[in-house]
């Protein structure tokens, strides 16, 4: 058999190659077994590097291929990377970011009473130093969060209701003087506008109209557009608080750096991108999808009494096209087998739990570092320079998922250990999706491998990955797959 990749745009096939997905359509159609691997790549890489990855695991698995396998690859808009507005370090040397994240380190640090952050990293603006000095020291614990800050007047009952807190009680907090009375933080909020997102703008606006009515600290009066900005910080510094108390951190650095860009950078990081990605992966089982042509092709197929095997593997955002699949494919024929591998998901829990529980998934198995690796696999010169010290998967949680409303902060994903096995209190929502995922997944198959895996683990069940994009390169991932495909999930 052979590989095919096929480009695709909004879920629907180029025109480019229409011919080459026909031509490996009829190749199945004549096969005694018909056999395809799909293999979805992953988000933040433009069209190029998406074809390069694909193209490099169909090598990997040319031993299918010579034992009649069909290997296809959509090449799809997952392109972050792409439509992102900044480049590296770019943000970590914007100077208004810059003082925001220094300012809610001096105050979280003094807040919480841990002493570990030098004053000069502070007066000299080192944002990186200030944040690795952070991360390196003990986090602090939930439990002695919330009692420092039941100790002080009023604060824990700010962090727990931040999101109720007006104008007012803002501007009479200890961090919006501290904010109003630095000079540099006021001189960068005019320079800085331009970064910051719209509706953070629209307040700015507002407030040049009606500052003086609202602020009773001078600066509110005769910075307006600073006194606007500063309420923002301030609400995102109690929610680093809040996050604290409830076990949803991240980390302090990385958490401060996630309330920041919530607070005044979503359009920077690609918020908006990350959901058009997830959508067009989705897409791909709409009317005129790629995705539905390949499946029905193949649900045909088995209508005809051959016995089909169709396994997709899906890399990071991948996930979510399986997830697509699979509720698309809720009733297929019981001689179409489909089985699902996933690698480092990025897919939610609990579209994951309603798509793939109520849909057609015959097994899964989920290859994934274990939270230590995921914690220390940091996203160094990718996107914020060195600022931002977690993984793709951590960023992705923190920042780029949405909920019904608003940002989905902490967002639980397959891929991350500590949402599968949560030390933090589950919502009840949260709480009833995980447990039906986690009941469906134990009934397939032994579907959950920790990267790096005990050496003694079993074939297809071995994995040494530590880095997101590693798994599809790693020799033991590679030969999990093989055997998966050999051998079935149990072998």
């Amino acid at each position: 058999m052979s590989y095919t990749p096929f480009f695709t745009t909004d879920g629907k096939l180029d025109d480019a190659s229409k011919a080459d997905v026909e031509a490996m359509l009829q190749r199945l159609s004549r096969a005694d077994n018909p056999k395809l691997m799909l293999f979805v790549h992953g988000g933040l890489v433009n069209t190029m590097a998406g074809w390069m990855s694909a193209s490099e695991f169909a090598g990997r698995m040319a031993p299918l291929q010579r034992e009649g396998w069909e290997i296809g690859s959509p090449i799809w808009r997952s392109g972050l990377g792409e439509t992102i507005r900044i480049n590296q370090d770019e943000l970590a040397q914007e100077s208004l970011f810059v003082r925001i994240v220094l300012r809610l380190i001096e105050w979280l640090d003094r807040k919480l009473g841990l002493g570990v952050v030098d004053r000069a990293f502070i007066d000299n603006g080192d944002v990186n130093a200030a944040i690795t000095a952070l991360n390196a020291a003990p986090q602090p614990e939930a439990e002695a969060v919330e009692v420092r800050l039941g100790s002080s007047e009023g604060e824990l009952e700010r962090a727990q209701n931040v999101e109720a807190l007006s104008d007012q009680h803002l501007e009479n907090t200890d961090l919006a003087q501290m904010l109003l009375d630095d000079s540099e933080f006021v001189a960068a909020v005019i320079p800085g506008l331009s970064m910051i997102d719209a509706d953070v703008r629209e307040r700015v606006d507002a407030a040049r109209v009606f500052g003086m009515a609202r602020s009773r600290h001078p600066v509110g009066v005769s910075a307006p557009a600073a006194y606007a900005v500063s309420l923002s910080v301030v609400r995102a510094g109690y929610r680093v608080l809040k996050r604290l108390v409830q076990d949803r951190d991240h980390g302090l650095g990385p958490t401060i750096v996630e309330e920041v860009i919530g607070a005044l950078y979503l359009d920077q990081v690609g918020a908006a991108a990350w959901k058009l990605m997830k959508d067009d992966a989705r897409q791909h089982f709409d009317a005129g999808g790629a995705g539905r042509l390949v499946f029905r092709t193949l649900a045909e197929i088995a209508r005809t009494g051959k016995l089909v095997r169709l396994i997709t593997v899906g890399h990071s955002a991948g996930s979510v096209f399986a997830a697509a699949q699979a509720d698309y494919a809720a009733e297929a024929p019981a001689n179409l087998t489909m089985d699902n591998i996933f690698l480092a998901p990025a897919v939610r829990i609990d579209e994951a739990s309603e798509k793939l529980g109520s849909g057609r998934a015959d097994g899964l198995r989920i290859f994934t570092m274990d939270d230590a690796h995921e914690r220390a696999n940091h996203l160094d010169g990718t996107i914020f320079g060195k600022i931002y010290q977690r993984s793709l998967l951590y960023l992705i949680s923190g920042v780029l998922e949405r909920g019904t409303r608003s940002r989905y902060t902490d967002a639980p994903l397959v891929g991350l250990q500590r949402h599968l096995m949560p030390k933090y209190r589950p919502t009840r929502e949260e709480r009833r999706e995980l447990d039906a995922f986690k009941g469906w997944l134990g009934a397939t198959n032994d579907g959950l491998i920790y990267s790096p895996s005990p050496t003694e683990n079993g074939p297809g069940r071995r994995a040494f990955a530590s880095v997101h994009g590693g798994f599809w390169r790693d020799d033991a991932v590679v030969e999990s797959i093989l055997w998966i495909a050999r051998n079935g999930f149990n072998g």
